[in-house]
């Protein structure tokens, strides 16, 4: 929970959100980010990773085990914020 402030200011970008899934909400919330983070460290062993950048969670990276059918397969799936300014 501790990235959430960094996650939350990342996330909700718009040009952020319009190159996502369908399901990732726009505006994204405090609730959103609470969700998500309690989502991705819920399974064992984890399979969704922070991006940290200069000490932000700045995107993030998971590897998906499919089903079914496709239970022979993995999705990877990646976001990485919008970074504005210089950064050191």
């Amino acid at each position: 929970m501790e990235d959430l402030d960094s996650l939350v200011k990342f996330a909700n970008n718009y040009n952020v959100a319009k190159n996502m899934i369908d399901r990732f909400p726009h505006p994204y919330s405090d609730e959103n980010g609470k969700m998500f983070i309690g989502s991705a460290t819920n399974d064992y062993p984890f399979n969704i990773f922070a991006i940290d950048i200069a000490g932000e969670a700045s995107g993030g990276i998971g590897l998906h085990l499919q089903a079914d059918i496709q239970s022979k397969n993995a999705e990877l799936s990646y976001c990485v914020a919008e970074l504005t300014g210089a950064r050191e």
